[in-house]
C-alpha cells in the first residue's frame, strides 16, 4: 500500500561487495521519522559485536521522514546515524541533523534512506539516478576538498545542477574523528561522522531524482505551510538571503550590555568563533559588511578565571574560518562551538594554572593565538591533514586531546598539574555545557562537580536508544 509522504523503499549497499537491494519502506513506517527507522535498521542489521563506526561492519544511514521533499517547514531537514567513534571507554549509537537539498533529492530519486555497511576495496562514491544505482572510482578525488570534489564529480556526471551530494574533506579521508559530511556547499552533519564515511572508502553519495512524492492532502500542507510562515517566524530581515545555511535569514539572536538592543546577529557565525564565549554585559555590538554585528571586543570568561579576557583579533575573519571548516570537511560547531574545543583552548591558553605553557605551545604550532587571523587560517588545515602536535592533538576532539595532555603532558612542555588541570577543564567544560544538549555524547568521567539533578534532560530518548541498538549499557 502506497503511504503519503515515502518515497517507498530504502537503499541498502555492501560497499565491501559492490552489491545493492531494496527495503521496502513500508516495514519501518511504525517507527516515526528518519531517526526511529535508522534506530529499527541499527537493531536488524546492526551486529552487536560492533565497538565504534570504524568497524567495516558498522552501519552509516541517510534518513529522511515523511515531511522531507514536501511543502512542509523544515522539510529540507535528514539526519545521518551511526555508531560513534569519539566516545571514550565506549562509542555510543550516534545521529547528526543536517538541511539542505541532499535529503528531499533523495526522495525524489526513489529512496527514504541509503543504509550503506562495509568498506570498499578501493576509494568510491555512490551515484543514485532516478532509482538507478552504481558504485564509480574515487580515487582521484580521495585527497581533493569537499568543493573540489563536488565540482569534479558533478563535472563527470554531466554537469547537472540539480545533482546533490553528501560529501567528505580530507578530513573524512584521514579518518579523523572531527570530521563532518558536508552536504551542498554549508550543511553539514557532524558529531565525527565523516571519518566513519572515509573508513568505508566514500568519498561522496551523489543523488539525483525526478519522480517527486505522494502527498495524501496536498491543500492541508500548504494551509499548515502558510499559517507557520505568517505566525511562528516573525523575524526581521537584514538581509534576504542566508549567508551561513540557517532556516531563514538573520533573526534578533542577543542583546549586548552597549550598542543596539535586539538588533539583527548572525548567532551562526559567532558558534563559528574561537572567542565566542563572551561575556555579553560588557561587549558592544558593531555592524558587518554583511549588514549583522558581530562582539567588539569579544571578553572572553574562563570557567575557571572568570577575570581572565582576550579579545578577537579580527571578527570579519569568521565567515572565511568557517569555510575553510567546510571546505576540509571539519566538523566547526563540534571543533570551534563555544561549548566546545572552542571554550577548551580558550581556557587553557589563558588560564593563570597553565603559565602560559598553552599559549606558547599553539603560538609555535599555528602561528598566531587564538583569535589571530593566522590562527584562524591555519587550524582548519594542521586538523585535517593531522599536521605537526597540534593537528595530531586536534583532529580526533577534544575528549581525545583532554587525554592526550593528560597522559603525556610532558610532550608538551606541560607538567603533571598543568596535564590534569586540562582535563578537568575538559570534565567541567564539555559534559555539562555540550553533552546535555546533544546526549548521545554521554559523559565519560566521574565527576563528582558536575551534579546531573542540575540538567533538564529526560533519559527517555536515551532509553530507547539503548532498546534500539541492543546496548546493555544505556
Amino acid at each position: 500500500m502506497s503511504i503519503g509522504g515515502y518515497a517507498g523503499k530504502i537503499l541498502f549497499v555492501d560497499l565491501t561487495n559492490g552489491t545493492f537491494s531494496d527495503l521496502n519502506t513500508s516495514d519501518y513506517t511504525d517507527y516515526i521519522g528518519g531517526k526511529g527507522m535508522a534506530l529499527r535498521l541499527q537493531w536488524e542489521f546492526g551486529n552487536p559485536e560492533v565497538k565504534d563506526g570504524f568497524d567495516p561492519r558498522s552501519l552509516l544511514m541517510f534518513m529522511t521522514g515523511p515531511l522531507s521533499g514536501t511543502p512542509s517547514p523544515t522539510s529540507g531537514r535528514m539526519v545521518v546515524c551511526y555508531k560513534q567513534v569519539a566516545n571514550d571507554p565506549k562509542c555510543w549509537w550516534s545521529h547528526s541533523g543536517t538541511g539542505g537539498w541532499f535529503g528531499p533529492e533523495m526522495k525524489f530519486a526513489g529512496y527514504d534512506g541509503i543504509v550503506l555497511q562495509g568498506k570498499s576495496p578501493t576509494p568510491v562514491y555512490l551515484w543514485i539516478n532516478d532509482g538507478t544505482v552504481e558504485l564509480r572510482d574515487a580515487t582521484a578525488y580521495w585527497d581533493k576538498d569537499t568543493y573540489t570534489t563536488q565540482d569534479s564529480i558533478r563535472a563527470e556526471l554531466g554537469g547537472d545542477t540539480k545533482i546533490r551530494m553528501g560529501v567528505i574533506g580530507q578530513a573524512g579521508s584521514n579518518k579523523s574523528k572531527s570530521a563532518c559530511i558536508l552536504f551542498d556547499v554549508s550543511h553539514a552533519a557532524g558529531q565525527n561522522c565523516g571519518g566513519i564515511m572515509g573508513s568505508k572508502n566514500l568519498k561522496a553519495v551523489a543523488v539525483r531524482g525526478t519522480q517527486g512524492i505522494k502527498i495524501a492532502d496536498p491543500e492541508a500542507i500548504l494551509a499548515i505551510r502558510d499559517w507557520h510562515s505568517n505566525t511562528l517566524l516573525p523575524v526581521k530581515i537584514s538581509h534576504g538571503y542566508s549567508c551561513f545555511g540557517c532556516s531563514y535569514p538573520c533573526h534578533t539572536y542577543a542583546t549586548a550590555g552597549k550598542g543596539p538592543r535586539g538588533g539583527n546577529f548572525c548567532g551562526w557565525a559567532n558558534s563559528y568563533n574561537w572567542s565566542r564565549v563572551a561575556y555579553l554585559g560588557d561587549s558592544e555590538l558593531k555592524k558587518t559588511a554583511y549588514g549583522d554585528y558581530y562582539l567588539d571586543p569579544m571578553l572572553y570568561t574562563s570557567t575557571y578565571n572568570p577575570q581572565s579576557k582576550v579579545s578577537t583579533e579580527e571578527p570579519e575573519i569568521i565567515p572565511e574560518f568557517s569555510k575553510l571548516m567546510d571546505y576540509y570537511g571539519i566538523a566547526g560547531y563540534d571543533m570551534i562551538g563555544m561549548r566546545t574545543a572552542g571554550n577548551w583552548i580558550m581556557a587553557l591558553s589563558h588560564d593563570p594554572i597553565m603559565e602560559g605553557k598553552f599559549m606558547d605551545f599553539l603560538v609555535a604550532e599555528t602561528g598566531g593565538a587564538p583569535g589571530s587571523t593566522t590562527y584562524a587560517q591555519n587550524v582548519p588545515r594542521l586538523t585535517a591533514l593531522k599536521l605537526g602536535k597540534f593537528g595530531k592533538l586536534m583532529a580526533d576532539g577534544v575528549l581525545f586531546a583532554a587525554m592526550e595532555l593528560r597522559d603525556n603532558y610532558a610532550e608538551y612542555g606541560l607538567t603533571a598539574k598543568q596535564g590534569q588541570f586540562a582535563w578537568e577543564c575538559y570534565e567541567r567544560i564539555y559534559p555539562k555545557n555540550y553533552a546535555v544538549e546533544h546526549h548521545f555524547y554521554r559523559p565519560t568521567c566521574a565527576n563528582p562537580k558536575w551534579d546531573i539533578r542540575d540538567i533538564e534532560q529526560s533519559p527517555v530518548t536515551e532509553m530507547l536508544v539503548g532498546i534500539g541498538t541492543r546496548d546493555t549499557m544505556s
